[in-house]
């Protein structure tokens, strides 16, 4: 009989879909920081043009909620 892996003993938490950030036991949170320094890292791709602060905050968002598995 096969066993769940979710049941063996040290991956209590583990599930499907669950990032690797979180079965390795780092904490990756998405904190203002890091979207501002994603933002600013769009910014300058986009070559630093202006009046685009809301549009790179908001694709900074996007991208590390994808890569976090954020809600």
């Amino acid at each position: 009989m096969a066993k769940n892996k979710n049941k063996q003993p040290g991956n209590k938490n583990v599930k499907s879909g669950t990032t690797a950030a979180a079965r390795s036991g780092t904490a990756a949170t998405l904190t203002h920081q890091r979207i501002a320094e994603r933002a600013w890292s769009i910014w300058q791709n986009r070559g630093c043009s202006p009046g685009e602060d809301e549009r790179n905050w908001l694709e900074a968002e996007t991208q590390l909620r994808q890569e976090l598995g954020v809600n």
